[in-house]
């Protein structure tokens, strides 16, 4: 289940996850508004286990880069922040295709 979650939880959230994918965006932007029936396609892909799924309002919660609590420092909406263990490993900023995301996302959790 993807949990929508504010920016007091996000540290919280990623540091208990072995994997996350976190995806930012805003709710007046036509790219965000369609990438967010695509994460919700994606989570369908993997089992609980695999990949926790947060979704986070970057408007909402003052995450740009220039703003005081932009220290994701997210620059374009949508981003995609994939975290293992805690650490940023990889972001995809702005609209991304479905199979370019599945496939990232499988090599990773193989090891790949």
């Amino acid at each position: 289940m993807i949990k929508n979650i504010d920016n007091d939880e996000l540290n919280q959230y990623i540091k208990t996850s072995k994997f996350a994918l976190v995806l930012f965006y805003v709710d007046w932007c036509g790219q965000s508004i369609m990438t967010l029936d695509l994460f919700d396609d994606l989570e369908k892909e993997f089992s609980k286990n695999e990949i926790d799924f947060f979704k986070i309002n970057s408007d909402k919660n003052f995450l740009w880069e220039n703003e005081k609590n932009g220290k994701f420092g997210i620059k374009k909406s949508p981003t995609f922040i994939f975290f293992k263990e805690g650490k940023e490993i990889n972001r995809l900023e702005q609209f991304q295709n479905k199979k370019i995301i599945l496939d990232y996302l499988r090599n990773e959790l193989n090891g790949e």
